[in-house]
C-alpha cells in the first residue's frame, strides 16, 4: 500500500494494509502511518490490527505527536502512550483508552503506526478505529439573536440538543451573563435523544447597547453529579440588542465587545492578539490614530486603532471599529480584561457619528471578563483552527489546466511568517506543492495557490493530509508574536478526497469575465470634469496573457468612448479613458455587455484557452457613482 503522509483514519472506517517483505525492523509512520482525531465528547478510543497474515505485527498509538525517527532497529522502542505487540501470528488484537484509563482519553489526534519485524513474505491485514461518544453533538441552532427596545425582554428561544451516549448521563447549564436564563439548569438522561432548552434574555436595567453572551451546556457522568471535569460541553453564543425607545432621551451608548477569545478558550498569552470591536450605531468617520484603553490586571494598555479600509463595495462607511492589542510578556489579569465607560483615547484625534464629537460617545463597558484573562508568562503555541478550499472549479464539476487551487490555513492567533513555506496535497496519487502566496490581513490565515498541470487528474477530489503543512516547510518558520513555534499538524482539517474539488488538467477551462468595476472616483466626489481620468477594470478567472490592443467602451450619455488599456496585471486588465469637453451623462456611465473588444488580438489562459469576452451579468447601467460632467 502507498501512503503519502500520515493518512487519517475514520472512526469505524477499515483499511487494508499490505505491508512488503523487509529484511529489517520498520516503523510505519510519519509518511506511511495513520492518524485519528478524538472529539472532545468521546469516552472510548479503540485501534484494532487483524492480520491476515501468518506473521508479527506491532501496533502503537502515540497522543498529539508522530512518532520519532524514519526507522527503528528491531527491539528498539519507541517512546509511546500505548502499545500492542502480537504473541501469535495472524492474531487480532486492539488498544483501548478511555477517559478513566491511566493514559486519559483527551480530545487530540492520536497517531497510529505499525511495526514489523524482519519477515520473507507481505503482511497483509486490516487497520480500523471505533469512537464511542458521550454527551452533546449538536445544538440547533447553534447561536441566538435578541432585540428588545430598552426596558423591554424579547420572546424566549427554545434550542435543541441532540445528544449521543451509552451510559447514563447529568447535564448543567451556566450563563455567562446575569441578563440571560436557561430552563432547566440541571437535568439526568440515559441513553441517545434530545432534549430541548428555553433560553432568555431579560432587558431589566440595560441601557441601549449590543450585549454578547453565551450559554454553556456540559455532560457529566452521573455518578459524579456535576462535579469533576465534563465529558462534553458545547456552548451557545447570544447576542442582544436593546433599542432606544422611541423619542428617548438617553445618552447614546455605543457597544465594545472582545471580537476574538483566546487560543484556549479562557486565557491569551504572550503574543496572542486582543481585538475589540466597537459597534456604533451611526456610520463613523475617524481623523488620526485614536486608541482604547483596557483595564489588563492593574495596568491600562492602549488597543490601537487597526485603520482597516472602512468602505465598503457601496461606498458605505462602517459602523464598527476595531482596536488591537498583542500580549506582553508582563501583562497578568486573573480576573479578566476590563474596560471603563471613558475607554476612547483620541489625543487630539475624532471619532464622530451622526455629527456627534468623540466627547459625546459614551461606550458600554465590560468589567473583569472571566472569559478574556491574559497570562503573558506563557508564550502560547498557535493552534490549527481551520484549513478551507478557497477556490471552485470554474464549470463547477473539476479544475482544468491552468486554473489556481487556493487553500487557506487558519491559525487561533497572530502568526509571523518567514522564509517561502509550502502546502503538499494529494493530486490522485501524486503530491503537489501549492505555494504560500500571502498572510491574511487579519495576520492569521497564510494562502497558498496551486496552478493546475496539463497531467494533473484526481476523480476523487484532492487531498490535504495531516502533515502537509510541517513537510512543506522548506526551512521556512512560522511563529507566534512571542516567538512560538506553530503546531503545524492539520489533525481532524485535514481533507481526504474532497467530491468538490476534482481535477482533470487534460481539459483546457475556458477564460471567463469574473468581475467588471470602475476603480476610480470623480475628484469633486460627484461627477467627472473634463482632464480627470476614468479607470476600468477587467478580472478574469485565471492569469492572462494577451496580445493586441484590447479596449473597453463606456457609454457616456449617448456617446460611445473607448478606454485604451494601461496594464495587465495576473488576471486583471486595467483601462483607462480621459473626459473630454464636451462628455456629459448625469446618470452615470454604462459598460454595456459587450464592451470589451479585442481589436484583432487576442485574450487567452496560460494554457491556450481563448477568453469568453462578453460580460454578461458583470455588465453595469448609469453607475449613479461614476457621473460625467465634462464642461
Amino acid at each position: 500500500m502507498r501512503f503519502a503522509l500520515s493518512e487519517p483514519l475514520r472512526p469505524n472506517e477499515v483499511k487494508e494494509v499490505v505491508l512488503p517483505a523487509r529484511s529489517r525492523f520498520r516503523l510505519y509512520h510519519q509518511w506511511t502511518g495513520w492518524n485519528v482525531f478524538v472529539p472532545r465528547d468521546a469516552s472510548e478510543l479503540t485501534v484494532r490490527f487483524q492480520s491476515a497474515s501468518a506473521a508479527e505485527v506491532d501496533l502503537y498509538i502515540r497522543r498529539g505527536a508522530d512518532l520519532p525517527g524514519p526507522t527503528l532497529r528491531d527491539g528498539q522502542a519507541p517512546r509511546i502512550d500505548a502499545a500492542f505487540k502480537s504473541t501469535n501470528p495472524g492474531a487480532s488484537e486492539t488498544i483501548t483508552i478511555r477517559r478513566d484509563s491511566t493514559l486519559r482519553l483527551a480530545n487530540d489526534v492520536y497517531f497510529i503506526a505499525l511495526g514489523v519485524p524482519p519477515t520473507a513474505t507481505e503482511i497483509r491485514g486490516t487497520l480500523s478505529t471505533a469512537i464511542r461518544r458521550s454527551g452533546i453533538v449538536k445544538a440547533r441552532p447553534p447561536a441566538l439573536t435578541f432585540v428588545a427596545p430598552v426596558g423591554s425582554d424579547p420572546a424566549p428561544q427554545t434550542v435543541r440538543l441532540t445528544l449521543e451516549t451509552d451510559v447514563p448521563l447529568r447535564y448543567s447549564i451556566e450563563s455567562s451573563a446575569p441578563w440571560i436564563t436557561a430552563s432547566p439548569t440541571e437535568w439526568a438522561q440515559a441513553g441517545n435523544g434530545t432534549a430541548e432548552i428555553v433560553i432568555a434574555a431579560n432587558g431589566a436595567g440595560l441601557l441601549p447597547s449590543l450585549y454578547d453572551g453565551r450559554v454553556s451546556v456540559a455532560s457529566f457522568g452521573a455518578q459524579d453529579g456535576t462535579s469533576g471535569e465534563p465529558s462534553a460541553e458545547v456552548g451557545i453564543p447570544l447576542a442582544f440588542t436593546v433599542l432606544p425607545s422611541k423619542g428617548s432621551e438617553i445618552r447614546r451608548v455605543n457597544a465594545a465587545r472582545i471580537a476574538i477569545r483566546p487560543q484556549d478558550g479562557e486565557t491569551y498569552g504572550a503574543g496572542e492578539m486582543v481585538e475589540v470591536a466597537v459597534d456604533f450605531f451611526d456610520p463613523v468617520q475617524v481623523t488620526g490614530k485614536p486608541a482604547l484603553a483596557l483595564g489588563i490586571g492593574s495596568r491600562t494598555r492602549l488597543a490601537a486603532w487597526d485603520q482597516a479600509p472602512r468602505v465598503g463595495p457601496c461606498g458605505e462607511e462602517a459602523e464598527t471599529l476595531t482596536f488591537r492589542y498583542i500580549v506582553q510578556a508582563d501583562d497578568q489579569d486573573t480576573d479578566g480584561i476590563s474596560m471603563a465607560e471613558n475607554a476612547l483615547v483620541l489625543n487630539g484625534d475624532t471619532i464622530e457619528t451622526a455629527g456627534e464629537p468623540a466627547e459625546e460617545l459614551a461606550l458600554a463597558l465590560f468589567d473583569n471578563d472571566p472569559e478574556h484573562k491574559v497570562d503573558g508568562s506563557k508564550a502560547t503555541q498557535p493552534e490549527l483552527s481551520s484549513l478551507r478550499i478557497r477556490s471552485r472549479p470554474q464549470d463547477g464539476v473539476s479544475y482544468g489546466a491552468a486554473e489556481v487551487i487556493r487553500l487557506g490555513v487558519e491559525f487561533g492567533q497572530f502568526v509571523v511568517v518567514a522564509g517561502n513555506p509550502t502546502l503538499l496535497f494529494a493530486v490522485g496519487s501524486d503530491l503537489r506543492s501549492a505555494s504560500f502566496d500571502q498572510l491574511s490581513p487579519n495576520g492569521r490565515e497564510l494562502s497558498f495557490v496551486y496552478s493546475v498541470q496539463a497531467g494533473d487528474a484526481d476523480a476523487d477530489g484532492i487531498s490535504v493530509l495531516a502533515g502537509a503543512l510541517a513537510f512543506g516547510l522548506n526551512g521556512a518558520t512560522i511563529r507566534s508574536m512571542a516567538g512560538a513555534e506553530a503546531a503545524l499538524d492539520l489533525g481532524r482539517h485535514a481533507v481526504d478526497n474532497d467530491p468538490e474539488h476534482k481535477v482533470d488538467g487534460s481539459k483546457l477551462t475556458a477564460l471567463a469575465v469574473t468581475g467588471v468595476s470602475i476603480q476610480s472616483r470623480p475628484q469633486d466626489g460627484v461627477s467627472y470634469g473634463a482632464g480627470e481620468a476614468i479607470s476600468g477594470n477587467v478580472q478574469f478567472s485565471q492569469p492572462v496573457e494577451m496580445t493586441g490592443s484590447p479596449t473597453l467602451s463606456l457609454t457616456v450619455g449617448r456617446s460611445i468612448r473607448r478606454a485604451a488599456l494601461s496594464s495587465l496585471g495576473d488576471k486583471n486588465l486595467w483601462f483607462r479613458y480621459l473626459v473630454q469637453a464636451g462628455d456629459a451623462d448625469a446618470d452615470g456611465i454604462s459598460i454595456l455587455a459587450g464592451a470589451l473588444a479585442l481589436n484583432g488580438g487576442t485574450i487567452r489562459s496560460a494554457a491556450g484557452a481563448d477568453a469568453a469576452i462578453g460580460l454578461g451579468r458583470y455588465a453595469d447601467d448609469d453607475d449613479p457613482e461614476h457621473k460625467v460632467d465634462g464642461d
